[in-house]
């Protein structure tokens, strides 16, 4: 080991996954999406860091120290056609400079198709990855993140999720689009308890078109959920709006109001939503906001909660070479009906995080970021790290 630097096996890692990456695809054409094999776009990366956190050690007591970390892995998509496909794949290892007993790897894999638009409309993916600690990210431009569990533990987890729609045209404005989804969640910690849940989702909106820009719905549905400790059902009804409102704001919000009725939490009612807005001031600057409120399973054993999450954030592209990014993030979560001294849910937790990057020609960008947690443990985490991720 390297006290202060990268361990052989990171080293060894990143290079070895890094040749095998650009040797099989070096006499494939290059192009701005990356080298093309036929219909599909192949994208080779590689990246590697250092970082403090003054909290990898909470116990006896709180300790900080420096890691390095290193990961290679290669993304694919195709181009225009009535099918989307999207691949990801990815493996790295981080090597601690103290405490090298907490040395481990992480990786990622997923794969998700499906129908970009028309009457009849399907999708499948499915996630496998391991995380070391937070990840409270959000992507306010397609709306994924951040996590249903945010934990500050390593822990696997994977995610496959499905769903068919159909839509019934009833007038030139008004079609009813009945939807079948399922959702299968799993995560396992360092310390054995897991999270397992499998949802069964049917909801029938009606959509109607109340002008080019803005679509209206309003719906009802039903969930079928289960866990390893109960089943239950969630009925809900709802209205909601989606809007390219001017060229600069987009949004969409749902509000509606939804029935929990479990096993062993019991049963509860509740307002729920769901919002988000995209506003992009200019060019170079961009703003944007989200939250919402929903029901979901237990988790390690517990009952049902009411999971209330807000969020906000800004991206500012400085210059050609220099941008700026920072987030928030706020959660809090309740358990549901009379069962909720099964287990004790109630802590907020907040999450800040900004980033400041260097972009390289087409090919690599340089940042510097920083992370603040405020959550159940006393002591608060502050991580700063240096990366270079670079994509070929």
């Amino acid at each position: 080991m390297y006290r202060n630097g990268f361990s052989k096996k990171t080293i060894c890692t990143a290079v070895l996954c890094l040749g095998v990456v650009v040797g099989a695809y070096a006499q494939l054409d290059r192009s701005e999406e990356g080298f093309e094999w036929g219909s599909f776009f192949i994208r080779p990366e590689v990246s590697a860091g250092v970082a403090y956190d003054n909290r990898v050690l909470t116990a006896p007591q709180v300790e900080g120290d420096v890691y390095s970390e290193a990961s290679a892995g290669v993304r694919i998509n195709n181009g225009p056609a009535k099918y989307g496909v999207a691949a990801l794949a990815n493996y790295g290892t981080r090597a601690y400079s103290e405490y090298s007993d907490l040395d481990d790897d992480f990786y990622r894999g997923s794969l998700s198709v499906g129908t970009r638009e028309g009457i009849f409309n399907w999708d499948l993916s499915t996630d496998y990855r391991k995380s070391l600690n937070y990840d409270p990210r959000y992507n306010p431009y397609n709306g994924s993140g951040p996590d249903s569990i945010l934990s500050d533990q390593p822990s696997i987890r994977s995610q496959t999720k499905g769903s068919v729609s159909y839509a019934i045209p009833t007038s030139e404005r008004v079609s009813i689009v009945p939807e079948y989804g399922l959702w299968h969640y799993y995560q396992e910690f360092i310390d054995a308890y897991t999270a397992e849940w499998q949802v069964h989702r049917v909801s029938v909106p009606v959509k109607y078109a109340y002008t080019e820009k803005t679509l209206l719905s309003v719906g009802g549905g039903m969930a079928y959920q289960t866990n390893k400790e109960e089943d239950g059902y969630i009925s809900s009804v709802y209205f909601g709006a989606e809007s390219r409102a001017t060229e600069k704001t987009s949004y969409s919000a749902y509000v509606g109001v939804s029935v929990a009725d479990y096993e062993i939490s019991g049963s509860q009612m509740s307002g729920v939503s769901d919002a988000k807005m995209v506003w992009r001031a200019t060019e170079k600057l961009s703003a944007y906001v989200f939250g919402g409120n929903r029901f979901e399973p237990g988790y390690n054993g517990g009952v049902a909660r009411m999971v209330y999450r807000a969020g906000y954030g800004g991206d500012w592209k400085m210059t050609k070479q220099w941008s700026l990014g920072a987030q928030g993030l706020h959660d809090y979560e309740e358990a549901v009906g009379s069962g909720a001294g099964a287990n004790n849910y109630g802590d907020v937790s907040h999450f800040y995080t900004v980033r400041l990057g260097y972009t390289l020609p087409r090919w690599a960008e340089i940042s510097l970021s920083g992370k603040y947690v405020m959550d159940e443990i006393d002591q608060n985490q502050t991580v700063i790290a240096l990366r270079v991720d670079c994509r070929l």
